[in-house]
């Protein structure tokens, strides 16, 4: 989420936004003008992919992605995640038991394709996927290997697109393990665990007893429908991606990158609800906590589990309707896309006005003495500690 609204500040973006006129329409124009306007601004300004969002690691949004994304890969391989499951209730063969621990091995391995997805980017200086969307153009030649007429390339332009199938054949890959095998191992994980623990979990429940036990089994809930809604919007994106390489256009619908931004959205929000559950994975345990820590802890897990549950459960009936966004909602999006620009430039103006008025203090004719207590005030007063 900080990346996209990272990328919404860019240089790109707003010269992009320029070119659909968005600074022409206002807030009390009518729906039907926001909604073209909202609906121009998801198909020129917004990049196809995710990938393409985050390829330029010299911008802001693409250098705080890899950093983000980095430093959450290298802490997922650190992670047990053996410890995050509850222990098993059932009897378990150590056959299961070797397998399942192969399981959380594989968890935290798949870690690693979140960091390696980082420095594969999809184009750079001698390869770009768009650059693969221009073999249309070109003389038909005779292939004497494949008997058919294909297009014509130079040795360099050929070579060049040798390199860019071998990226992004590396760059997919890993894409796919981060986005697809790692949540179908969570999928697998929270069906074993649901599995070992069901019989003293129906025990808690009945009884009423464990709020740990309610709040386990309601995040383990949570945590199926991202595993679901996860594998719809790959799917989406995935016949988009596709797709665009053959349109006249030659580019990506601006649905396969909403359907994949969401899938990132969920699942950085499933490996964190990974980790809220497992709080709640020994219940008697947990009774045993001083009741302002349970009260604490039962209250994150409900405000995250609520915000990622309205979040997938929307992005999920949008991916189902294919991201067809009606007139209302387009109109509704820009309201809020430029009441963010509105907040956006006040900020500036509040910066910039401070920065000036602390420069005019301190360059002043006093000594520096002055000058340190004028930059001190300042400081007291941004923070609210002086009026």
């Amino acid at each position: 989420m900080l990346t996209r609204h990272t990328y919404k500040l860019s240089a790109t973006f707003r010269k992009r936004c320029e070119n659909t006129g968005f600074r022409n329409v206002h807030l009390d124009s009518p729906s039907s003008v926001k909604a073209e306007t909202m609906l121009l601004i998801f198909t020129d300004c917004f990049p196809s992919t995710v990938s393409e969002l985050i390829q330029d690691t010299e911008a802001a949004h693409g250098m705080v992605f890899r950093s983000l994304m980095v430093m959450g890969g290298l802490c997922g391989l650190m992670t047990d995640f053996s410890v995050l499951s509850p222990s098993p209730e059932r009897e378990i063969s150590p056959t299961t038991a070797y397998l399942v621990e192969v399981l959380h091995v594989l968890r935290r391995l798949m870690m690693a394709a979140a960091v390696g997805f980082c420095f594969a980017p999809a184009s750079g200086r001698d390869h770009g996927v768009e650059r693969i969307r221009d073999v249309k153009k070109g003389t038909e030649v005779e292939s004497k290997r494949l008997g058919i007429k294909i297009k014509g390339l130079d040795g360099e332009k050929r070579a060049e697109l040798g390199r860019t199938a071998i990226v992004g054949s590396i760059h997919v890959l890993l894409a796919m393990a981060m986005l697809s095998t790692l949540p179908f191992l969570e999928g697998v994980a929270l069906g074993f665990d649901v599995y070992a623990i069901s019989p003293r979990l129906q025990v808690a429940i009945a009884g009423g007893e464990s709020l740990s036990a309610i709040a386990w089994a309601g995040l383990s809930v949570v945590r199926a429908i991202h595993v679901v809604a996860i594998n719809i919007g790959l799917l989406l994106f995935s016949f988009h991606f596709c797709l665009g390489f053959f349109t006249a256009r030659g580019g990506h619908s601006y649905k396969g990158f909403w359907a994949e931004f969401a899938t990132c959205v969920n699942f950085a929000n499933l490996m964190l609800l990974a980790a809220v559950s497992s709080w709640f994975k020994d219940f008697d345990e947990f009774t045993t906590w001083h009741p302002a820590v349970q009260n604490a802890s039962l209250a994150v897990a409900f405000l995250h589990a609520t915000s990622a549950l309205v979040y997938c459960t929307k992005n999920l009936v949008l991916c189902l309707r294919n991201v067809e966004y009606s007139e209302r909602e387009l109109a509704k999006i820009f309201d809020k896309y430029k009441r963010d620009e509105l907040i956006f430039q006040t900020l500036m103006d509040a910066q910039l006005a401070f920065i000036n008025h602390v420069q005019n203090s301190v360059e002043g004719d006093g000594g520096w003495g002055e000058k340190f207590s004028t930059l001190a005030t300042q400081v007291l007063i941004v923070l609210g500690l002086k009026k």
